[in-house]
């Protein structure tokens, strides 16, 4: 029994100093006399306030977000960081950089002092085309945070250069060279900016290249131009960079070689436009035309006596035309009148004149007039040696011969036999005029 108490002795007393020990790990005695030397009492999470006179940095222990961008607010009575700082995600711009132009700082609870400013950033910086061709052009956007003042600089573009909107576009105008575009924002006055961002573009300009030629119709004749009615014609061309060639007009629809020739036949309408156009890579030629006429028509008229009285006579006309449809006649006779032809025409008494006009699709012929002569009966009484005459439509008559002189529209006169030719015979003539100056000469002689 005595053993065991004393056992129970030096179990309670081993508990003791544990305890002692302990206790007196976690006190530090005082270092000054009171009331200075305390120790200061550790942060805890009631509900008590509580003061920290150092500093304190919260790390929210998330290594995807920036260190300064935490999740909770701090607020601290006094000193220069008396401020809130609420926290906003952070988001990716163009570059692909994280931005912090959404962190806000709100005005400080308590305290005092002044937020640091948030950076200077260009947002974004792009052109509407990456790569254009040879005298295209784009457009520069940009959009940029708290700056003032943003510079373009660089780039082949005039209009890039010196200050510029701090977001807006600008279109570069006619590209001809690959360049370098630059966008310079800043925060602060003079020389040296408090803040800067820099970005550039590069704009890739293809090399100029020569557009193809564009094709030519060289030449396009046609051997005969006018052609008569219903005749032929050869079509001629020629071209330069052209691939095929194709016609117009007279001769539409048809696909014909770069050059060549090729006969219009049977031309019976008047005028015919032929018109040739060549393609190529270059594109189509200005049009070529070639006009194809028919002929003036022409009509021609002839007359030959074919007898006569004593007051009357009559004649027989002959006509012909050319490149004609249709005759008609006019004057002494009238009507519709076939291409060519003869006909008969009696008891004429005073000079007539008969008219013809053709037509056709080369137009109308001027008309061919033949004007029947005077009448004039002529004859002589042998025996007797005298001459008989008498007119109708003569204005003058005249004699040549063995008799000369003006003599009467009609008449008798005695005539001398005597020879004045090698053949011993005695010729009167007897010429007598009409109007328009359309004369009947009539002979007789001495056998």
């Amino acid at each position: 029994m005595k053993n065991i108490a004393q056992n129970v002795k030096l179990i309670a007393l081993a508990v003791i100093l544990s305890f002692g020990i302990s206790f007196a790990s976690a006190w530090v005695l005082p270092t000054a006399a009171p009331p200075n030397g305390n120790a200061d009492a550790p942060l805890t999470t009631g509900s008590v306030q509580q003061t920290k006179k150092g500093n304190l940095v919260i790390d929210s222990g998330d290594t995807s977000k920036p260190a300064v961008l935490v999740t909770t607010g701090l607020v601290v009575p006094g000193g220069a960081l008396g401020q809130v700082l609420t926290f906003v995600a952070p988001t990716q711009n163009a570059k692909g950089e994280y931005t912090s132009s959404g962190v806000g700082w709100t005005t400080p609870s308590v305290g005092g002092g002044t937020p640091p400013s948030p950076p200077v950033s260009i947002d974004t910086f792009y052109s509407d085309l990456a790569s254009v061709a040879w005298g295209e052009s784009t457009t520069l956007r940009w959009t940029s945070t708290n700056a003032d003042l943003c510079v373009a600089s660089g780039g082949e573009s005039l209009s890039w250069s010196g200050p510029q909107e701090l977001s807006g576009s600008l279109p570069l105008g006619t590209l001809t060279t690959s360049a370098t575009y630059t966008l310079t924002c800043t925060r602060g006055a003079g020389t040296e900016p408090t803040d800067i961002d820099i970005d550039v573009i590069n704009i890739t300009v293809a090399p100029f290249v020569s557009p193809p030629p564009v094709p030519t119709v060289t030449s396009f004749t046609a051997s005969s131009n006018p052609v008569s009615l219903g005749g032929s014609t050869v079509l001629s061309w020629t071209s330069t960079d052209a691939t095929s060639c194709t016609t117009s007009g007279a001769w539409a629809g048809t696909t014909i070689d770069t050059a060549g020739n090729q006969t219009i036949s049977n031309i019976t309408t008047s005028p015919r436009d032929y018109t040739i156009t060549c393609n190529g890579v270059g594109g189509a030629s200005v049009p070529k035309t070639v006009t194809v006429t028919i002929s003036a028509p022409t009509a021609s008229l002839s007359y030959k006596n074919a007898g006569k009285l004593t007051t009357k006579y009559y004649a027989t006309l002959t006509w012909s035309s050319a490149n004609a449809t249709s005759c008609a006649a006019s004057g002494g006779w009238a009507g519709g009148k076939g291409l060519s032809g003869q006909q008969g025409v009696t008891g004429i008494s005073s000079p007539t004149s008969f008219s013809l006009t053709c037509s056709g699709p080369g137009g109308t012929s001027a008309p061919s007039s033949v004007m029947i002569p005077p009448l004039v009966n002529f004859s002589i009484n042998r025996p007797a040696k005298t001459v008989t005459w008498s007119t109708v439509g003569a204005v003058s008559c005249a004699a040549s011969g063995n008799w000369s002189g003006a003599k009467a529209l009609s008449g008798t006169q005695a005539v001398s036999f005597s020879t004045v030719s090698l053949s011993g015979i005695a010729i009167f003539n007897l010429t007598c005029k009409g109007f328009p100056s359309i004369e009947t000469v009539e002979t007789v002689t001495s056998k």
